[in-house]
Parts: structure tokens; sequence; C-alpha cells
């Protein structure tokens, strides 16, 4: 048809796998809209392509210079034949890691492009006048990420509390920001067992040095029964890798930067422990 031959005649941006380099197609950004206010949309462009034109598999493009999440696409006809394809895209943060619990306190994770966007302060009063900034990360559509995951992008770990589909097509992962220490080397001291009468002391067992991922327990918990101890303000919930430590005991102390904390409960979390802290 002369009309898709004459579109496909301006296709002059190319566009490379942001994965796969080699694999490369052209097609053309809208004109950037200035006017647009703070939001998710200052970030987007279209992208018009040929209606046969083969995505990348993992829907994420460099072009221009930026990193480009591809969307929702929508087709445009005429006289019954598709003439073009035009994809919503948002632009990337850069390079972002999807880990469980389990790699963010070693190593691993899945490689993938991200972009992350403040969405409001949450503020617990009763804790303390701090705000907690809660953001969205977006990810190409397809990509593997759930519910506990952590996500590693600009340099901050952010916990997955939800993940859903946009009416832009692109995969949203509602977040809370963690703190920038909130993996660090700590100190784990078991209780022990030998009691001693003359001073009514427990003699404490050999201290274990470990790495323990740290969120405030409003993030991250659960009550596995009725009998469970109740979360209070100041409680913090800490995660420890059971090859790290295989048997965590209730009455055991864990020492942070900022002071001795005492295990209250202990979940079983797969891979790891998750341990109910309380400032001593």
């Amino acid at each position: 048809m002369r009309l898709q031959s004459a579109a496909r005649y301006f296709d002059k941006v190319a566009c490379a796998d942001a994965y796969t380099p080699a694999v490369t197609f052209k097609g053309q950004l809208d004109v950037f809209d200035d006017s647009k206010r703070d939001g998710a949309t200052v970030l987007r462009r279209i992208l018009s392509v040929a209606p046969d034109v083969t995505l990348p598999a993992r829907r994420t493009i460099t072009a221009e210079g930026d990193t480009w999440l591809i969307g929702a696409g929508h087709k445009d006809s005429f006289n019954g034949e598709a003439i073009r394809t035009k994809h919503i895209v948002h632009r990337a943060d850069g390079a972002a890691t999807i880990k469980t619990a389990a790699q963010a306190l070693a190593t691993g994770g899945t490689a993938s492009y991200a972009s992350r966007l403040w969405i409001k302060d949450l503020k617990e009063v009763e804790v303390s006048s701090s705000l907690f900034s809660m953001l969205n990360v977006y990810l190409a559509p397809g990509e593997t990420v759930a519910i506990g995951n952590l996500i590693l992008l600009s340099g901050r770990l952010h916990l997955v509390r939800n993940v859903y589909t946009g009416a832009a097509g692109l995969l949203i992962a509602e977040s809370d920001e963690l703190a920038a220490n909130a993996v660090a080397s700590v100190t784990y001291t078991p209780r022990g067992g030998a009691y001693v009468p003359a001073s009514d002391t427990v003699v404490p067992g050999s201290p274990v040095v470990l790495n323990l991922l740290r969120t405030r327990f409003q993030d991250d918990y659960v009550y596995q029964n009725e009998a469970a101890p109740r979360y209070v303000e100041g409680d913090i919930r800490g995660s420890i890798l059971k090859s790290a430590l295989a048997v965590p005991k209730v009455d055991d102390y864990v020492t942070l930067a900022d002071g001795d904390w005492r295990v209250l409960s202990i979940d079983d979390d797969g891979l790891t422990w998750g341990l109910h802290l309380r400032h001593v």
C-alpha cells in the first residue's frame, strides 16, 4: 500500500535491543510534549513503527541515547489494512537488578531495565515524624517480579509490595524505598545455654558475623498464628540467610549499628529466616 510505504520512509530513528544491541529496527519518536506536568507521562513518548516490525523479546530498546521500556501497542489502519503501530514507551532510569531476599543478602539476581517514580510519602506518627517514600517501579511487560522481591535501582533497594499491569501496558511494582544501609554486616549472638546460678545469667554462645536485611515492620510482617508476639512501636524485622545461621532462637541477640536487638519470634521464609527484633 502506498500510504504504508510513505509512512515507512520517515522511519529514521535507529532502535536497538537494549540487551542485544546488534538487533535493530527503525521507527519514529513523537515530538516531546514539554507542556506536561509532573507525573509518569512526562517520561513517556510514542514510538511509531511499521506494522511488520518485530519488537525485542524483552521489549526494551535504546534510541536517541536513551533506554525505553515498550508498553502497549495500538494499530492505525486505512481501508482495512494496518499502516502503522504506535507503542507507548517509558524512559528507563538505568539498569536494575531484581532480587529475592536471599540474593539481596548474598549475590545474584536478574538484570532488568527499570524506572522509578515517587508516588507519595508515608508517615506513621505512632513511630516517628519521619517520612517514608513509596514509589512505583516500572518494568517492561514480561519481566519476572513478585511480591516480596527487592529491586536494586539507582543505588537503593525497593521492597515490592504489589505488582500489576498498568493501562499503558507496563509492569508496575508498588514498592517501599528501603534505607541506604538496609543490608549490613551484623553480629549475631546465640543465647547459649549454660546457666550460672551465682549471677542468675546464661552464658552467651559464640557470636557469628553475617548479613542482615533490615526493614520496618510496617513494610514486611506476618502473624503466623494468634499467639505470635505483636509488633509494637520501635520494632523492626530482619532477614538472614539460613546458610549463615542454621537454627536461630528466641532471645538471641543481634548487634546492629544502633545497638543490641532481641529476637522475639522467627519465621521460616524459605532460604531465609525472618526475625522479629526489639531494641534492648
